[in-house]
């Protein structure tokens, strides 16, 4: 759900990476494009996640 992550990068208590890759090197942009989490992907690029 967007308003999930856009609350989390809004109210996160440390610095959220947004390219943050897990230990499969995947980042929640590789993952949302995948799910086809539309909105999601449309959130991450406009909040400079880019890296697949």
């Amino acid at each position: 759900n967007v308003k999930i992550i856009k609350y989390l990068m809004d109210n996160g208590k440390r610095s959220i990476d947004i390219n943050k890759q897990d230990n499969n090197k995947w980042t929640p942009f590789r993952y949302a494009c995948i799910k086809g989490y539309e909105n999601i992907v449309k959130y991450l690029i406009n909040n400079e996640a880019y890296k697949i």
